[in-house]
């Protein structure tokens, strides 16, 4: 139907080029139409666009010094290319931060921003956008390697950080591969590994390394994580969210602390006489991390104010705490550990226990 639609058109050129696509020439050199009829039974029509968008040439406004080649080199990892013959990295992709953040990666260089096609579904409109960088001298040797070369290179990486050899150099070109190339666990709040894509299989770091490789980031590079964030990489948020997740176990086992949202909040608990106790947990205002309200708010924590004496709280309520904790093995681990100990004098805090137990999710140690 779409195909006889386009043929009332005369000025248009239209050539078949498959058994359920068409290629459809627009009079003029800067747009290409190309139509696919999927498998679902839909059409899915690719708008070519031949057109400069933007020639910049940036700054060094990130300020990564010795670490710029470690941040290229995880670009090189994920979705760049070098070409070694005409001295360029290109880059395409439908992700707009890719798109917003990557020229930031080369200071002083010659970059061209394009937007390659536009291609409308049935249910969404995605832009593939295209980064060229000239003038790309000096680059390390195995970034012209093959692809499958390339991919030995990134699985002993992979596996060099999982023997606990993570330093600042290899964190940043793990965060860059895992950012442009990564598996983004959504809302799943208790994943606390990285995973990775090489070729047709998953790989990831294991938990301990994946922690202190988002720490070390935090610490050494923050910039980096905050411009990435700031161009829209949830996977950064990730990193960062990974970042804070975890404080020392002493303070959990202590049963005094639980994680939210990045900080350790007090863990009160208030019963009324022997039958009725709830949890709740909270930060003095002026204690909270920077940012802590609206990341809280944002990961959808309820988060009251409340006043203690002349003291403001930032205080999550029982409902909240549970709800996080039945996803979140850390959260539940440390809420138990504090039900645990209270209903060991307070007889009402033995419900707690019990409910936590209904709750417990995968992963959690009692």
């Amino acid at each position: 139907m779409a195909k006889e639609a386009l043929e009332h058109f005369e000025e248009l050129k239209i050539r078949r080029t498959g058994r359920t696509a068409w290629k459809v020439k627009i009079p003029g050199t800067k747009w290409r139409i190309y139509m696919h009829l999927k498998p679902g039974g839909y059409w899915s029509v690719e708008i070519r666009l031949y057109l400069k968008v933007a020639k910049l040439r940036l700054p060094d406004v990130l300020e990564l010094s010795e670490l710029l080649v470690a941040a290229q080199t995880g670009w090189i990892y994920g979705d760049a290319t070098y070409r070694a013959d005409k001295k360029e990295v290109e880059m395409t992709t439908t992700q707009v931060w890719q798109a917003v953040s990557f020229p930031g990666f080369w200071p002083e260089k010659e970059v061209t921003v394009y937007i390659e096609s536009v291609t409308v579904h049935e249910t969404h409109v995605s832009i593939m956008w295209a980064v060229r960088v000239k003038g790309v001298r000096n680059a390390p040797r195995w970034w012209s390697l093959p692809k499958k070369e390339k991919q030995g290179i990134i699985l002993a990486e992979i596996e060099e950080a999982n023997e606990g050899k993570v330093d600042i150099v290899r964190a940043v070109k793990l965060a860059l591969l895992y950012a442009s190339d990564g598996k983004y666990p959504g809302s799943n709040t208790a994943k606390r590994v990285l995973e990775f894509a090489v070729g047709s299989k998953s790989y990831r770091v294991r938990t301990e390394q994946s922690l202190r490789l988002a720490r070390l980031l935090l610490e050494r590079t923050p910039q980096l994580l905050a411009f990435l964030r700031v161009s829209g990489c949830k996977k950064a948020e990730f990193l960062t969210r990974l970042a804070l997740s975890r404080a020392p176990r002493a303070y959990q086992r202590l049963g005094l602390y639980a994680p939210v949202a990045g900080a350790m909040l007090n863990l009160p608990l208030v019963t009324v006489g022997d039958e009725y106790a709830y949890i709740y947990a909270r930060i003095p205002v002026d204690n909270a991390p920077q940012g802590w309200y609206e990341r809280a708010v944002e990961e959808g924590w309820t988060v009251n104010v409340v006043r203690s004496g002349e003291t403001p709280y930032y205080e999550i309520p029982q409902d909240s705490l549970f709800e996080h904790a039945s996803e979140d093995p850390e959260l539940w681990e440390a809420l138990y550990a504090f039900a645990k100990a209270k209903a060991e004098v307070k007889p009402a805090a033995k419900k707690l226990v019990e409910e936590l137990l209904k709750i417990r999710p995968a992963g959690a140690l009692e």
